[in-house]
This record gives C-alpha cells, sequence and structure tokens, in this order.
C-alpha cells in the first residue's frame, strides 16, 4: 500500500513599527519534500490551527489538515499533519491514504489551507484558482492568529507516479500564505470581549471589503496567490465591511501598562496611504467606539501579501476611568467620590502605593481645585482620610495600597460600588469616638458580584472600646459569604494592636445552606470564631460539614436565641448540634437536634435519622440547657438503634405548680429502638408544699421498648421542697403501657439526702404492664443505687423474664404490694433464670386479711397491713 508524505513549511514575519515603507519582509520560504508513510485514517473532525510562534515563524499543530485538488476533478482530498512530528515545528509531514490518491490523478496538486473539501483548484492550466474565504469572526490566540484563519495556497508540480515521487526526498511543496496582517497592540482597563476593526478609505467615508470570500490567483504577476475579495479597494457592505477578533465570555483582562498584540488576517494589497483604522470594541460589556489609527499620507505602499503592518497601541475601556498613579492621585479620586462630584469612573491604579513615607506637603505646592483641597483635607486630619465613600470604584489591576491611615468606621464605611484586584496591606482604622457597635475594619463592602480579587493583609483596627464588637464588615449572608475569588483575607487585623483579631461578621445572618467545608469557606467556619452573632432568617436551613470540636462550638456560641427561624449545625460525621433553636416544622423525619426540639415541644409521631447532640457539655463546661416546655402532648418517636441523641442538659426552672415534670424526650413518650447518651437532669429550683415532681430519663409516662440509655445523672437538690407525692425513674417514671427489652448503663440518681423525694427506680418509678428483658447496671461511683423498679402492684399471677440489675446492686423491685383479690388466694409470681437476685426488697399487703405469693414455687406468707 502506497501512502504519500507531502511536506509543508511554514514562513516567518519580523517585526517593527509603522512609518513609511515600513511593513514587514518576509525571509525566504523554505521548501520541503516527498516520502512514504504508514498508514493514517483521516476523519472529519481534525481541525487546522496553524499559528505564529515567539519568534514570529509559522509552526503546524497537531490534527492540521490541507486540502488538495487536480485541473479538471472535483474531488478534494485531505492530508493531515504528522501526529509523531515534535510539536511547534515550521516544516512538517503531511500524510494521505493512498487509495484517495485515486481520486486525484495526475498532478500538479493545488493545495490549500485550511483544509475544505469545497475548495477545489478551478480555472485552466495556464491561471487556476481557488476559492478561499476570509472569516469576518477570527477568535482570539495570544500574539498569532486564530484558528482557522491564514489561508495559503502551494503546488505539488508533476504525477507521483511518473516521477517518482512516492520516493523519500524526492517531492517538495511551498505553502504561500494568501493575505495579510494587522498587529494592533493594546492596553486599558476592563474585560475586552470582542474588538472590531475597519479600515476607511482616504477622503471617503466608504470602507474596505475585509471578509468573505474571494479567489487566489496561481498565476505569475502582480496579484499571484493573493486572495482578492471582490476586488482589491472594493467598497464594503454592512456585511463585509469588517473584521473582529472575539475573546469568549471570559474575555481578555487589559493591562493598562501591559500592552496585549492582537493580530487581525486582512486581504493584501489593499491601498493604505491616507486611509483611516477604525476599531470598535466591547468592554466590561458595554461598547466603544473612537479608537482609531491614521496612515500617513507618505506611506506609499499597498498592503504587501504576507506581511505584518505593526500599528501603534491604542486604549480600551478608559472612557469611564482614572488612572491612579502615586499617593496624591489616589486623595484626590476619594475626595472627588466623598463630594460626589467624580461622576461614575472607576480609579484604576498604574501603580502600587504606599503612604508609609508619604508627606502631601511635598505635593500641595502648587496644587488646586480638586487636588488641593484634598491634599489639605487629608494634612488637616492627621495624614488620614476619611473613609472612603459611597460609589467608590476601585480596580487595584494587581497592586497593592498599603499603609493608609483611615478615620471613621472602617475603610469603606459608605460601601463602595465595586472591588477588585486590589490588594490592601497594612492598613490602620482609627475608630472615631471608640463607641461604634460594631467598630469595623472594612466598612460596608459592595455586593458579591461587585467584588473579585480583593486582598486584605493584615492591618489594625484602633481604638475599640471595651465591650464593643471588633469585625472586619458589620454583617453578612451565608449564602453570599465571599469566596477566595473575591476576598481573601491572608491576616485579619489585630485589635487595639493587640494580639486579638476582629471577626469577619459582626452579624451572619443564615438565609440558606452552606457547606463549611467547601475550600471557598473553611477560613469562615474552622477553629477561629469569625462571626459574633449568627441569626437564623431562612427556616430549615443547615451549615453542614462543620469539623467536629471547637469549630462547632464557635458556631453554637454565637447563635442568638432570638433568631426569627431555626437553623442547624451538622458535622462531618453527620451529627447535629443543637443551636438552642426549635425548628418551625416537622415532616416525621428527625433529621437535626431543631427538628427534635419541635417534637419534644409539640408532640406527634417521629423517627429519629441522625446523630443529635444536644450540646449540654462543651469542653467540659456547662453548655446549651435543654428546657422545653411541653405540656403534655404525647410524643411517639422509634430508631433504628443506629442512631444516638446525646449530651443533654436538662434543667430546671424555678416552678412552683403542681405536675413539674423533667425529661429528655417530654412528658408523655413512647419510645421504641432509640439511643440515648450522655443526659444529665439537674433539678434545683423547685419549691412548694403542692409541687409534685416527676423525674424521668426520657419521659414521665408511655413507655420504652428496646431503648438503650447510658451514662445518664439524676441529680437532686437537698433544698428542693415538694409535696411527698412524687417519682423519679431513669427511663419512664410513670408508665402506662408494657416496657421490655431496654437498656440502662452508667446510671446515678443522687437525691442529696432530700427527705421529700418519694419513689425512686433506676428505670421506674412504678411498674409497667410487664418488664422483660430489661437491664440496669449503675456507675460504680454511684452514691444510691435504687431497684429497677420502685413499686409494683401485683393482682394476678405474673412471669418476668431477663430482668437483671448488674451486680446485685440493688433489686429488681423495691416494694410488691399485694394486692389478691380475695382472702386465701395465692399469687404465683414466677422469675427466670435470667433475672438477677434479689428478686424484691419487701412485699407489702395492703388488705386485711393473709395473702400468699408463690415466688419462683416458694411460698412466702404476707401479712394483712396495721
Amino acid at each position: 500500500m502506497k501512502k504519500l508524505l507531502l511536506c509543508a513549511s511554514a514562513f516567518a514575519l519580523m517585526l517593527g513599527s509603522c512609518s513609511k515603507d515600513d511593513t514587514e519582509v518576509a525571509p525566504v520560504e523554505v521548501k520541503g519534500k516527498v516520502a512514504f508513510s504508514a498508514v493514517l485514517p483521516v476523519g472529519g473532525e481534525n481541525e487546522t490551527r496553524t499559528h505564529l510562534n515567539e519568534k514570529g515563524q509559522y509552526v503546524w499543530d497537531d490534527g492540521d489538515m490541507l486540502g488538495a485538488s487536480v485541473m479538471g476533478g472535483t474531488e478534494v482530498v485531505p492530508f493531515v499533519a504528522d501526529p509523531n512530528a515534535e510539536a511547534g515545528q515550521t516544516r512538517v509531514d503531511f500524510l494521505v491514504v493512498d487509495n484517495d490518491l485515486d481520486y486525484l490523478g495526475a498532478g500538479p496538486y493545488y493545495v490549500a489551507y485550511p483544509y475544505d473539501k469545497t475548495v477545489a483548484v478551478a480555472g485552466s492550466a495556464d491561471a487556476p484558482t481557488m476559492k478561499m474565504t476570509i472569516p469576518a469572526s477570527q477568535r482570539y490566540r495570544a500574539n498569532s492568529f486564530a484558528t482557522m484563519t491564514a489561508p495559503a495556497v502551494g503546488v505539488v508540480q508533476g504525477d507521483p507516479e511518473k516521477d517518482g515521487y512516492y520516493n523519500p526526498g524526492v517531492s517538495e511543496v511551498t505553502l504561500h500564505a494568501a493575505c495579510s496582517y494587522i498587529r494592533i497592540p493594546v492596553k486599558g482597563a476592563g474585560s475586552l470581549t470582542e474588538l472590531k476593526l475597519q479600515i476607511q478609505k482616504a477622503s471617503s467615508s466608504d470602507l474596505y471589503v475585509l471578509n468573505g470570500a474571494g479567489d487566489v490567483a496561481f498565476a505569475e504577476g502582480d496579484n499571484q496567490y493573493v486572495l482578492d475579495l471582490n476586488g482589491v479597494g472594493s467598497t464594503a457592505t454592512a456585511e463585509n465591511n469588517y473584521v473582529k477578533i472575539s475573546f469568549g465570555a471570559k474575555g481578555l483582562d487589559l493591562k493598562y501598562v501591559e500592552e496585549v498584540n492582537l493580530l487581525f488576517v486582512v486581504p493584501a494589497h489593499i491601498p493604505l496611504r491616507g486611509s483611516v483604522i477604525k476599531y470598535e470594541a466591547i468592554v466590561d460589556g458595554k461598547s466603544q467606539t473612537g479608537a482609531y489609527n491614521a496612515i500617513p499620507d507618505d506611506y506609499t505602499e499597498k498592503l504587501p501579501r504576507n506581511m505584518i503592518l505593526p500599528m501603534p497601541a491604542i486604549e480600551l475601556g478608559m472612557e469611564d476611568k482614572v488612572l491612579i498613579e502615586n499617593n496624591a492621585d489616589l486623595l484626590e479620586y476619594l475626595y472627588t467620590v466623598s463630594k460626589g462630584t467624580d461622576g461614575d469612573k472607576t480609579a484604576v491604579l498604574v501603580n502600587d502605593i504606599n503612604f508609609s513615607r508619604y508627606d502631601a506637603r511635598n505635593d500641595i505646592n502648587g496644587a488646586e481645585g480638586n487636588m488641593l483641597a484634598a491634599l489639605t483635607e487629608y494634612l488637616t486630619n492627621g495624614s488620614a482620610i476619611n473613609s472612603i465613600a459611597e460609589g467608590a470604584k476601585i480596580d487595584g489591576n494587581g497592586h497593592i495600597i498599603s499603609n493608609l491611615q483611615v478615620s471613621g468606621n472602617g475603610i469603606f464605611a459608605g460601601k463602595p460600588d465595586a472591588l477588585k484586584n486590589l490588594t490592601l496591606s497594612a492598613v490602620t482604622v482609627n475608630v472615631p469616638d471608640g463607641q461604634k457597635t460594631p467598630a469595623l475594619f472594612a466598612g460596608v463592602l459592595p455586593g458579591a458580584t461587585a467584588v473579585s480579587n480583593v486582598k486584605f493583609a493584615g492591618g489594625y483596627l484602633k481604638n475599640v472600646a471595651e465591650g464593643v464588637v471588633p469585625a472586619m464588615v458589620a454583617s453578612a449572608n451565608a449564602t453570599i459569604l465571599p469566596t477566595a475569588d473575591q476576598i481573601k483575607i491572608s491576616s485579619y487585623p489585630r485589635v487595639n494592636e493587640t494580639t486579638a483579631s476582629a471577626y469577619y461578621a459582626a452579624t451572619l445572618y443564615v438565609n440558606g445552606d452552606i457547606v463549611a467545608d467547601d475550600a471557598d469557606k473553611k477560613v469562615y467556619f474552622g477553629t477561629t470564631s469569625r462571626f459574633a452573632v449568627i441569626k437564623g432568617t431562612k427556616a430549615g436551613a443547615v451549615i453542614s460539614r462543620v469539623s467536629a470540636g471547637k469549630a462547632v462550638e464557635n458556631i453554637i456560641a454565637a447563635v442568638d436565641p432570638k433568631s426569627a427561624q431555626a437553623f442547624s449545625v451538622i458535622d462531618t460525621r453527620s451529627t447535629s448540634y443543637w443551636t438552642g433553636l426549635v425548628a418551625a416544622a416537622g415532616d416525621g423525619k428527625v433529621n437535626t437536634a431543631e427538628e427534635l426540639a419541635y417534637y419534644v415541644k409539640n408532640g406527634g409521631t417521629a423517627t429519629l435519622a441522625a446523630n443529635i447532640d444536644l450540646q449540654g457539655n462543651l469542653q467540659g463546661k456547662q453548655g446549651k440547657e435543654w428546657v422545653l416546655d411541653n405540656g403534655s402532648a404525647p410524643l411517639n418517636i422509634t430508631g433504628n438503634g443506629k442512631y444516638t441523641i446525646s449530651n443533654a442538659l436538662v434543667k430546671s426552672q424555678k416552678v412552683t405548680e403542681p405536675y413539674v415534670a423533667y425529661s429528655l424526650l417530654g412528658n408523655v413518650v413512647n419510645a421504641k429502638d432509640i439511643v440515648v447518651d450522655g443526659v444529665t437532669i439537674d433539678v434545683d429550683n423547685v419549691e412548694g408544699s403542692t409541687a409534685q415532681l416527676y423525674v424521668g430519663g426520657i419521659g414521665y409516662q408511655g413507655s420504652a421498648n428496646g431503648v438503650k440509655v447510658s451514662n445518664l445523672t439524676i441529680d437532686i437538690a437537698e433544698d428542693v421542697k415538694v409535696s411527698t407525692y412524687n417519682e423519679v425513674g431513669g427511663l419512664i417514671s410513670a408508665p402506662t403501657a408494657a416496657s421490655e427489652k431496654n437498656a440502662v448503663t452508667d446510671l446515678s440518681i443522687n437525691v442529696n439526702g432530700n427527705e421529700t423525694v418519694g419513689l425512686v427506680g433506676g428505670m421506674f418509678a412504678k411498674a409497667p404492664e410487664s418488664f422483660n428483658e430489661n437491664s440496669l447496671a449503675y456507675k460504680a461511683e454511684a452514691a444510691d443505687k435504687y431497684a429497677m423498679i420502685a413499686a409494683w402492684t401485683l393482682s394476678n399471677d405474673a412471669k418476668v423474664a431477663s430482668c437483671a440489675v448488674a451486680d446485685n446492686a440493688a433489686p429488681v423491685v423495691d416494694v410488691i404490694t399485694v394486692n389478691a383479690g380475695q382472702n386465701g388466694q395465692t399469687l404465683l409470681l414466677d422469675y427466670d433464670k435470667e433475672c438477677s437476685e434479689p428478686f424484691y426488697g419487701k412485699l407489702i399487703n395492703p388488705n386485711d386479711y393473709l395473702t400468699t405469693v408463690k415466688i419462683n414455687g416458694e411460698n412466702v406468707d404476707v401479712k394483712p397491713a396495721e
């Protein structure tokens, strides 16, 4: 199988300036060769991308394609650049599948770049032509041409079969550029998304044709290889009187002190003497016209083919800008903004501005107008500016303002309109009277869309009075906290020049969900507190993926208990921490502590679906108090044993009314398959001879089945005064239904010698209908170890399965009241072998007749009450 390998060289251009006869001359074009190659399938998706390298030479890219045709034929055969060639070469082998050559027949071959299957040679052997195109829209490519915008042609003479062009080193081809180029250096400020070029004829308002299709002539003569669009120098229509370079949605960021070279592909041989090159740009979304370059009248040449015409630089995006070159310029701009006399202009820094050794007295001599007023105010103010006023727009252009002194509550107390590409370093803000609340360093920043690439690098917030909150900004919204691309704080300002640092915001409004470990949010939700107060403003909002420990504590400590809406805090392990707020409603799932608070307060039916930490203990210190007024609305709560409610501090309030109840989940609770760990119930402020106290680990009334409770402490102060009618239970104090398969471990119940406390049971004050398979274990250091059940009234035969108190620390039941239905009746009470002894503390018969209880087969006579 024969494969033709076609080598094409590209051409180099030299750089220079524009003056008489000053177009740049291309060097001698270097020829290539033809050789054999391996098979390379050619697809239809390849893209041509020739471009200029840093030396101004044409180089080939991977995937570049040429099209070849012969006189009298209609087929155009594609050739593709050798994929194994080293990148950035000025001459590259081009390969073709051999059976494609069968469609061409005998040469010569007419070659076109870029490849287009419709571009075939036409005309006659004496005057061959090709129809090629200059695109109206040309993509930007740094210091080079856009994709597929540099048409070129060449000829491979002879017949490959007859002349042996399949032999390596024999065949050669040279490509010739069919157009010329205009290089425009551009500088300015803003984002350039499009630049249009037009050429106006000398002494006329007409424009030349610059884009479209035309013929390239191969025959020798003045127009050889020139792409002629409707006749060189013809008058254009609105559709073909321009070429433009597009820069994409992101645009090209312009620099005032750094020019960017743009290369436009244009027709050759345009008469340029006395003409005007006009430009229309889109900068920051706004159209700008009026920039132009006039070609000198003594320029005698037409624009030669394959030449670059270098033009003087043009400035773009500067109509609404003020250049800031030094300290005085900046002071004048800030002064005029404060007086409302600088319109809608943006200050663009072209240098770093350092105030450390600046003496405005050196600039005030000879100053006048706004400059004089600005310098006078600065000196009068103790070489400090007032806070930057509302309406300021500052483009730092990558520069730094350092060691500036500001007198006011924040650098931007008046809220600027826009800030970008600016670094503020070692700025000192002196709060005028020290009593501003909060005292601000940055002040009021513009909205997120008006801030980009602003950096705060250290600084001082001075004259902050004791008790006043120091902060970067007054407030922030959780959903639009600035990203690292918008604002980066490399070192928070020191307060009163001490090691203390300001908060980021005095108040954070949680108006939506936020992921705390996102790259842009870590700085706000880390081990250092960044918010003095956090307020919920959207019901159900969540701050998720917070690092457990100090980061969570920072948020919890700052939560405003009077927030309009409840929000939640969830760590990276999916544990929800109580903020002290209550959810507005529930959907049956308990995913957050705030939703649990809702159900405890309002009752209902719910399923535990996450780990809940109620924040009763923070680093060994008292944390949130779990106090909810739930009345008697029953709560039915279930779980699968996977999730845990932990770390609760149930604190009493001063209550003097009857029926005072304290528990984790409310008064009436029916719990199934839930896990509870780390609960402290602290009763220390109840008084009154009629107050009736009910304390249950998870509830007062109701039931518990499959519940596991560990590390529970119930502490009743010695001076609590209640009526003798009260009940205390480590699980449910007065259950109203069967409660089985529960486990209470690491229990401590302390009544501290309080003689008014009545029934106390490790799990139940009163026995439920049935209590099989329950287990109880006290903490080793527990002072008092009570029976699992304080009191049980036995009226019928009963069996108890697998009930045990660890280490036989106390009976299963303290007091069994035997209430037989008639005289002489024997009640059967059986404990299986898994139950621990002693099975009871004592038996009581309230009746006036003898009753016999047979316990595990042994009769026990119970005398009548005296």
